[in-house]
């Protein structure tokens, strides 16, 4: 098998944005894993964005499967 996980697995990675009230949250964004390189992370497809892709590394806070809410997750690294 592939040690990132397969293409077409959903991810969820979350930005920090600031809200209206300029407070810093951090906001889920689901997207689905196009490829991988392991050089240099994943390039995620988000839902909102269908014509581009993202590179995901481990710099970025993320997670396998589809998460929602704003709590950061606790593990942040491609191992499993």
């Amino acid at each position: 098998g592939h040690p990132l996980g397969m293409s077409g697995a959903r991810i969820t990675v979350w930005y920090e944005e600031e809200d209206k009230n300029n407070r810093k949250v951090d906001v889920p964004y689901i997207g689905i894993v196009k490829s991988c390189d392991p050089r240099e992370g994943l390039y995620v497809q988000f839902e909102s964005y269908e014509d581009q892709e993202m590179l995901i590394t481990n710099e970025d806070d993320w997670r396998w499967g589809s998460h929602s809410g704003g709590r950061k997750p606790p593990e942040r690294s491609f191992q499993r």
